[in-house]
């Protein structure tokens, strides 16, 4: 009994042994791999596993991917469940999707703060492509990709990403998009010299969706084709009623902040641009650009019209350096666009603009094109209140209403002209009834059209400056 019982644990002791060897060989064996396997092999190394542990599921536990409930998903899998990013990702297949989260709803794929990075030359491919409805991504690292992420569908959120070094878009909202949220990303171009590219584009006709907090940082060296974002809809017209809210853009290179192309009846509200990073209307209609700040502009308008009819632009603050040429360069510009499109009608009011520029200027090249704008309430507080080319006729004050202006005053009316000396109109004017406007009109132009201020602000002994 004695000599039984020691065959049985010496059967055991070998047994363990054994097992730990294929356990260890297995272990290093391709099903831990980053890279797809055959079904096949793998399948038949997971069933020794769960063979020789049936306490234990060996259903792929280290592979590097998004795992699922069922199944990891590797670079250019459709993703078919929720999942959550165990380790970094390396694709190397040009023109191809990493993960392509197509035809389902309902998913959250979470990066977990990993990364999927393409390798090849040419830098062409998708990060992540997201269509339907109500999907979620987060926590990714995407980089060199031609575009990050690329999304369509609806009711979707794009949030808590970064995106480096794409090479065409960052992240791309298209194709009849609704209802989606982009937030919270950073998106950095580092690669200079590639044409056109965007940190944020929206085309093709999205609507209603939400693009806030997003952090973009231009880096590259082709001037006026780096776009923080860009919003075009030059084929349908129908990108419409979406929010552009508390983005903040930095330039370092001579990019453009945002652009808005054939684009109607969309919101710029409390976003900040730095460093020349403009905002630039080409022939759209009844936008809302509010309560922007522009810092630290010198070469380049803060705020234009190229074409672009009733759209409001109001309470937004801009502060400019010392340019290289203070008659071109404005904190506001109205121009014609090229293929005759007027800017027309459009109330510019509230704004405060500061520092070596011309506060508002227009260039009219066909006669009455730039025409009927109303602009009231707004600080020049600028080396040059205002700068005309082929001058139209404009609307330069309200009707005398209730305040308060923008100096604190009792009554809406005209603007305030004043420079950074001190010895502007607004501030030498004579308010003899102390009733906050001059008494005298501030005359802008006479011929061959009257544009003239019968309700400037009068400053008197208070200082014009920004807060």
């Amino acid at each position: 009994m004695k000599k039984r019982l020691e065959l049985v644990i010496l059967f055991l002791f070998i047994f363990c042994i054994c097992s730990l060897i294929v356990v260890n060989q297995i272990s290093s064996s391709a099903i831990f791999s980053s890279t797809k396997d055959s079904g096949e092999s793998r399948d038949g190394r997971i069933g020794i596993l769960n063979f020789l542990f049936p306490f234990k599921s060996f259903n792929e536990p280290h592979v590097i991917g998004c795992v699922g409930e069922t199944k990891t998903f590797v670079c250019g899998d459709y993703v078919t469940e929720s999942c959550t990013m165990n380790g970094d990702l390396i694709f190397n297949d040009p023109g191809s999707v990493c993960f392509k989260i197509l035809n389902i709803d309902n998913l959250v794929v979470d990066g977990n703060g990993h990364s999927i990075t393409l390798i090849n030359a040419q830098n062409v491919g998708a990060g992540i492509q997201v269509s339907n409805d109500n999907n979620i991504v987060k926590n990714f690292v995407v980089k060199n990709f031609d575009i990050g992420i690329f999304l369509s569908g609806k009711n979707s959120k794009i949030f808590n990403n970064t995106i480096l070094n794409y090479t065409y878009q960052g992240i791309v909202i298209s194709n009849l998009a609704r209802n989606n949220s982009i937030d919270n990303n950073y998106i950095s171009d580092e690669i200079t010299d590639t044409a056109y590219q965007r940190a944020i584009a929206v085309q093709m006709g999205p609507q209603f969706n939400n693009i806030t907090n997003n952090y973009i940082l231009l880096g590259r060296k082709n001037q006026n084709v780096s776009m923080g974002i860009y919003i075009d809809d030059i084929y349908t017209n129908n990108t419409l009623y979406n929010l552009f809210l508390n983005n903040e853009i930095h330039n370092r290179d001579g990019g453009m902040g945002i652009r808005i192309d054939y684009a109607n009846h969309n919101s710029f509200i409390g976003n900040k641009l730095y460093d020349n990073s403009d905002l630039t209307i080409y022939n759209s209609d009844y936008n809302n650009i509010s309560r922007n700040k522009f810092y630290n502009f010198s070469n380049r308008d803060a705020i234009s019209f190229r074409g672009g009819s009733f759209n409001i632009v109001d309470h937004n603050e801009i502060y400019f350096v010392s340019p290289n040429n203070v008659t071109s360069i404005g904190g506001i510009f109205l121009v014609e666009y090229t293929n005759g499109a007027p800017a027309r009608e459009n109330k510019i009011f509230s704004n405060k603009i500061q520092g070596d520029c011309v506060g508002i200027g227009m260039t009219n090249v066909n006669e009455n094109l730039v025409i009927n704008n109303l602009i009231y309430d707004n600080l020049f507080n600028t080396t040059e209140n205002f700068y005309n080319v082929y001058n139209s006729p404009n609307f330069w004050n309200t009707v005398r209403s209730p305040g308060p202006n923008i100096l604190g005053g009792r009554y809406f009316g005209g603007n305030v002209w004043t420079n950074p000396s001190g010895t502007g109109f607004s501030d030498t004017c004579i308010d003899r009834d102390r009733n906050g406007f001059c008494d005298q009109p501030f005359i802008l132009t006479t011929y061959p059209y009257e544009n003239i201020d019968n309700l400037p602000l009068a400053i008197n002994s208070k200082t014009a400056a920004l807060d």
